[in-house]
């Protein structure tokens, strides 16, 4: 019976250990942060036919007067000779609207000319028949 005791103790003893050596924590494998998503430093604005630099400015700053602001931050841009499809920054401090300027407001207005509706007053002359013969 002392033998069996042994056994008992022994055997006590190593499922101690073995359940302290489960306690440890485990290495989990963590994966890499992801990468930190960088946020524009810039609006990018491309030129629509019509606009001009205070137009863009009031748009995006609120007041026209910053287009000289912009006119900085954009120095091969010539404020006075916008063509269609340059690219204006717009810096995001400046910015109190985020969202791209809608066509209608800067494109030139279209002017028709008025169609005349009445027919042209003939001449009190009677016209003469284009095939005529002979001495006039």
């Amino acid at each position: 019976m002392v033998r069996t005791g042994k056994y008992l103790v022994v055997l006590t003893l190593c499922m101690v250990a073995f359940a302290c050596a489960g306690n440890k924590p485990v290495e989990q494998e963590t994966a890499p942060p992801p990468p930190e998503v960088q946020m524009p430093e810039f609006i990018l604005h491309r030129v629509l036919p019509g606009e001009t630099m205070a137009g863009i400015a009031k748009w995006y700053t609120g007041k026209d007067s910053d287009w000289r602001e912009l006119a900085r931050e954009n120095p091969d841009v010539k404020p006075w000779n916008l063509k269609r499809g340059d690219l204006v920054k717009i810096p995001l401090r400046m910015a109190t609207s985020h969202t791209n300027q809608p066509e209608h407001s800067t494109a030139p207005k279209k002017h028709r000319k008025p169609t005349q509706k009445t027919a042209p007053a003939k001449d009190s002359v009677p016209e003469e028949p284009e095939e005529v013969f002979g001495p006039k």
